[in-house]
C-alpha cells in the first residue's frame, strides 16, 4: 500500500488531534442514555396491558446508523419474525429525537382499525405515517414518511390497511433537548392509548384521553 495515498485533509488533521472532541461526544451520549433510562423507569411504573408487557424495556446503543451514533429504547418490544408490536424512542446524533409505533403481522391486523380511527388525533398532533418500503428505516427524508394530515381520513385508512406494516412517528429537533423527556414520554403514552394497550396508571388512574396525554405523567 502506498502511504502517500492515505492522507488526512486539513480539516481531518485538526480533528484527529482534538481528543476533547471524542470525550465530549462520549459525555453527550451518556447524558442521552440517562435521559432514556429515566423514561424507562417511568414506563415501568405504568401498567401496560398484559399481552404487551411480557418483555421488559431495553436500551441499545450503536455507532453507525447512517454513519452516526444512536440510542434507542424499545418498550413494548414484541419482535417476532412476522409479528411486531413496539414503540421505539430514538436519539440520533446530529439529527433528532423520535417516537415510533411499529406494528406488523397479527398486531397490525388486530390494531389497523384502531389506528385508522385515531386519524383526527394523529393529524392534529402532527404525527407522520411511513410510506416508504423499509420498516427499519427511521429517517424522515426522501418520502419515507408523510404527515398524517396530508391524507384524508379515508386515504389514511386505506394506507393503514393496505401496507404489511404500520409505522406512526413523531420527531423533534435536537434543539428541543430541554423538553425531550416530556415530549417523548407524552408520545409514548399517547401511542399506547391509541392501541388500547394501557390498563391503568399509578395513583389509580384508569383512562387517558387521547387529547390529554399529560394524564399519564403523574409519576
Amino acid at each position: 500500500m502506498e502511504e502517500a495515498k492515505i492522507q488526512l485533509s486539513a480539516a481531518e488533521m485538526a480533528l484527529v488531534y482534538d481528543a476533547e472532541l471524542i470525550l465530549t461526544k462520549n459525555r453527550i451520549m451518556e447524558k442521552a442514555k440517562a435521559l432514556l433510562a429515566g423514561l424507562q423507569h417511568q414506563m415501568q411504573g405504568v401498567q401496560v396491558a398484559a399481552p404487551f408487557a411480557t418483555v421488559p424495556p431495553k436500551i441499545a446503543r450503536g455507532e453507525n446508523y447512517g454513519g452516526l451514533p444512536y440510542l434507542m429504547l424499545d418498550y413494548p418490544r414484541l419482535f417476532g419474525q412476522e409479528d411486531i408490536f413496539a414503540i421505539r424512542t430514538f436519539f440520533w446524533w446530529g439529527r433528532f429525537f423520535s417516537s415510533t409505533l411499529h406494528l406488523s403481522g397479527v398486531w397490525k391486523n388486530e390494531l389497523a382499525n384502531r389506528i385508522s380511527e385515531s386519524y383526527p388525533q394523529l393529524a392534529q398532533r402532527g404525527y407522520f405515517v411511513q410510506t416508504g418500503p423499509d420498516p427499519w428505516a427511521h429517517h424522515f427524508d426522501g418520502g419515507n414518511y408523510q404527515p398524517v394530515k396530508a391524507f384524508t381520513a379515508t386515504g389514511f385508512a386505506e394506507l393503514v390497511h393496505s401496507r404489511p406494516h404500520i409505522k406512526i412517528a413523531a420527531w423533534w429537533p435536537l434543539q428541543s433537548w430541554p423538553h425531550a423527556a416530556n415530549n417523548l414520554w407524552e408520545s409514548w403514552c399517547f401511542l399506547l392509548e391509541q392501541c388500547g394497550a394501557l390498563s391503568c396508571y399509578p395513583g389509580g388512574e384508569t383512562g387517558l384521553s387521547p387529547d390529554n396525554p399529560k394524564a399519564c405523567s403523574g409519576l
